[in-house]
């Protein structure tokens, strides 16, 4: 299939259940697509026979919300994108939400050309070992990549300002956050993802110690980690969230600060 750049619209549904369709040719430049319910989207539960190949023109600007999402994460095993590829002259600035959910894509090649990825944009994916987000995205929204269940890297930029809550939660394999010398708005100590001008933590990986100097700490942090064994909390922490630790279960001693007040629903 190749789809023009002078399409504006897709609706949910348009190539439904295409079980054998391979090759996905995208150059609409700046479409939407409309949604009547959040279980459809245009490619709902197509590929799942041999993968789709995608390729992203030139001319694309945007990558419309819930484009390729697949509403069941149990269809993302099945490997519903083969390949996900982008034109050189790619001159798309932003994947929107939802776009990529539930593909199982092996790998993003997020081009240098993206300033901003969207909630859920890649959310629920099982085949992706490092995640590297290219020096021009500046916003990485909500969820944009929840439940990356084997990644063990994540690279960070210089140009990232804003992270949305939990967009890299439940990654049980994490072990490292590579984050650029030249960021100034985040920080990684002791494996711990930093919003430096709050003080509070948005993510750990499996071999986190939180510093002292944390004042408050996102939902899900340590969300599904498997080889967490010991999380101390700082005495400057007042709330656990929710979530907090959920489905670390190896998680053997939690210290928590004399001050605490508030304790969250399915914290641990």
């Amino acid at each position: 299939i190749t789809i023009g750049k002078n399409v504006t619209q897709i609706n949910d549904l348009a190539f439904a259940k295409c079980y054998r369709l391979k090759n996905v040719n995208y150059n609409a430049r700046n479409a939407t697509v409309n949604r009547t319910t959040v279980q459809n989207s245009p490619f709902e539960g197509s590929g799942s026979g041999f993968g789709i190949n995608v390729h992203i023109g030139k001319d694309v600007e945007v990558i419309p919300s819930y484009l390729f999402n697949q509403y069941n994460d149990s269809v993302g095993y099945q490997n519903v994108l083969n390949d996900l590829s982008w034109d050189p002259d790619c001159k798309c600035t932003r994947i929107e939400a939802g776009a990529f959910r539930n593909t199982n894509i092996p790998t993003f090649n997020i081009p240098e050309t993206i300033k901003t990825i969207g909630t859920d944009a890649f959310a629920n994916n099982h085949r992706i070992k490092e995640l590297i987000i290219p020096d021009s995205v500046t916003t990485i929204g909500t969820r944009a990549f929840q439940n990356l269940s084997v990644v063990e890297k994540i690279k960070l930029p210089a140009s990232v300002t804003s992270i949305g809550e939990t967009a890299f939660s439940h990654a049980n394999k994490l072990q490292t956050i590579e984050l650029d010398e030249n960021n100034y708005t985040f920080s990684v100590v002791d494996g711990c993802l930093i919003k430096n001008a709050n003080a509070t933590l948005l993510k750990a990986t499996n071999n986190a110690i939180i510093p002292d100097f944390v004042k408050s700490i996102e939902q899900a942090a340590f969300a599904a980690l498997e080889d967490i064994a010991e999380v101390s909390i700082p005495s400057g922490v007042i709330e656990v969230p929710t979530y907090f630790a959920v489905g670390c279960y190896n998680l053997d001693k939690v210290t928590l600060p004399a001050a605490l007040e508030v304790i969250n629903t399915q914290a641990f």
